[in-house]
């Protein structure tokens, strides 16, 4: 993974502070709210009362002032929804412009060596202060880090400014759905495995869209699952059909939810039928002679 850093107008953030604060948004997002310690942070997801996500990001508890930091697009659909229920709760809300946002991603090696010699990177999953905000370790594995409060090229010597496209891949190789605007409202949690990768408390309590999501979990039979392909870039067309699983019968067996590559490989998530976890094969090749291997995501 190649080192970089993400500018800030390619993030969307919103902060949410006051004495009401963990109340307005235990009642509106998946994961517990309460439960995340100061500093901490913890992966959640907004939904609509049909149980389908309408936004996800990363939540951050930092001095008494929660931070959602999320991929471009999804501030305004996550700030429409929660600014409904603002009169009723006691809460400061700001919705971060492009201008004055001061959260960014860093990603690599070289990135990881240097932030370490200005600070105790926290452990994975876990977040630390810095002497003008904080620090978030999103995957130790793939050296990616949310830092705010912090100049942004300071996470790496002489870094290269990425694209959204590079911090969704880099979420993609750490098991982490890369949700867009594009997505908004076609999933439930369950269908982009947000339940496997700790974006749902299960007993937190209610929350918008709660009853339908915990009822998939509960007495739900899951259909699809999410496996993720990988092929040499050099060898594999970049066209979807590229990606297309038969059974015995000629049925076509796949849906491809995304497809992203680096200078290397292309990868593709698909939704595949659910017994496929039990008959996981390292390796298959697709009707059009592209042999991937292959990973549930």
């Amino acid at each position: 993974m190649h080192t970089f850093y993400l500018p800030p107008d390619n993030l969307d953030l919103i902060t949410v502070s006051g004495p009401d604060a963990v109340k307005l948004l235990q009642g509106q997002v998946t994961c517990d709210v309460d439960a995340i310690t100061d500093p901490g942070y913890a992966r959640g997801a907004l939904c609509n009362n049909k149980g389908r996500v309408l936004a996800t990001f990363v939540l951050v508890r930092h001095s008494a002032v929660f931070y959602l930091v999320m991929n471009k697009g999804l501030g305004a659909v996550l700030a429409a929804t929660l600014k409904k229920y603002l009169p009723f709760y006691k809460c400061e809300f700001r919705q971060f412009a492009p201008d004055d946002s001061v959260c960014v991603g860093i990603v690599g090696d070289a990135a990881a060596r240097t932030l370490s010699e200005h600070a105790l990177l926290p452990n994975d999953g876990e977040c630390a202060s810095l002497p003008s905000g904080w620090i978030c370790t999103l995957s130790q594995k793939h050296q990616q880090y949310l830092i705010y409060g912090h100049e942004p090229r300071a996470g790496a010597a002489n870094p290269t400014a990425g694209t959204p496209e590079d911090w969704i891949f880099t979420s993609l190789l750490s098991g982490i759905y890369p949700f867009v605007p594009d997505d908004v409202e076609k999933y439930t949690p369950q269908e982009l495995h947000l339940d496997r990768h700790g974006f749902i408390s299960f007993t937190k309590g209610c929350y918008t869209g709660q009853e339908i999501v915990a009822r998939m979990h509960y007495r739900g039979k899951q259909k699809k699952l999410l496996f993720l392909l990988e092929a040499p870039l050099t060898h594999t067309p970049v066209s979807t059909d590229a990606f297309e699983i038969f059974d015995d019968e000629g049925h076509k067996l796949t849906s491809t939810l995304k497809v992203l590559r680096d200078d290397k490989s292309i990868y593709a998530l698909v939704a595949l039928p659910a017994e496929m976890e039990q008959v996981i094969r390292p390796t298959v090749k697709t009707m059009t002679g592209t042999q991937f291997s292959m990973r549930l995501f």
